[in-house]
């Protein structure tokens, strides 16, 4: 399992690297806000990849450590968002205007395909190592393959039709998602659909069974279920008896049914 996620977090740094240096150059070359957003979003969830691979790879409890570094990066990602508006209005106000660009384009596709593999993967992989942060680490994955399909839309809108306006009202559109990752982030929350869920599994003010944690997601105090096997499967020598001597009383009772039809 060690193994398997250093696979896949060398991956996500590898591509998040590429990723980050490509989508800000095109951004600077083609004066786009959305790739902007894109390309600085994406810078951030390459440090929490960074901070969740290097406190695995220690072995030992960084608590303090992993609760700044997310601290930081949900501060960050509100400087973003606000920074990101500042360039979109700008933009859409005519002091600058957003190019096609062809480069956006394919690192944009190349994210909204990788992207959800690796959020998928770490999922799976946060199910067994019960880490808060690995799955806190998917679901930024996730959310940026949702942004680089909103930035593509504004991207291709801009390069077909050749309407800047497009390429801002993408940014704008990727603003609230950022805003929310950094309020996440800054909470320290991995899933929301499982907050405030108890050690049964469910979640509080719900009932149970109606507001059960997702499978994948993890189980912050798994049941023994050994105790359960043993407690069904275990008969006590009364048990055995009472249940033997009913059964003999049975067959007397249709020995007698059959003598009196006789």
């Amino acid at each position: 399992m060690g193994q398997g996620f250093n696979a896949v977090q060398a991956v996500t740094i590898a591509w998040m690297s590429v990723e980050v240096v490509v989508s800000l150059f095109a951004a600077w070359r083609a004066r786009s806000p959305a790739l902007l957003a894109f390309g600085g979003d994406s810078a951030i969830e390459l440090l929490s990849a960074v901070v969740v691979l290097w406190k695995f790879r220690a072995n030992t409890p960084q608590e303090q450590i992993e609760r700044r570094a997310a601290r930081i990066a949900g501060v960050l990602l509100f400087v973003l968002a606000a920074f990101v508006v500042v360039v979109a209005v700008m933009a859409l106000l005519g002091y600058s205007q957003p190019k096609p660009t062809f480069l956006g384009i394919a690192v944009l596709i190349a994210a909204a395909a990788m992207m959800p593999w690796l959020a998928k993967e770490k999922r799976r992989l946060s199910a067994v190592t019960r880490s808060a942060a690995l799955r806190a680490d998917a679901a930024e994955s996730a959310l940026c393959a949702y942004l680089s399909v909103i930035a593509l839309a504004g991207l291709a809108v801009n390069t077909i039709w050749r309407a800047a306006w497009a390429d801002s009202v993408a940014a704008l559109v990727i603003v609230p998602l950022i805003i929310w990752e950094g309020r996440e982030t800054l909470r320290g929350k991995a899933c929301g659909c499982c907050q405030g869920a108890g050690k049964d599994g469910a979640v509080r003010g719900v009932p149970l069974g109606m507001g059960r944690i997702h499978p994948e997601c993890p189980d912050p105090d798994p049941p023994d279920r050994s105790v359960a096997a043993d407690v069904l499967l275990r008969r006590e020598p009364d048990e055995e008896e009472d249940e033997e001597e009913e059964g003999e009383e049975k067959e007397d009772e249709e020995e007698d049914d059959e003598g009196y039809s006789e």
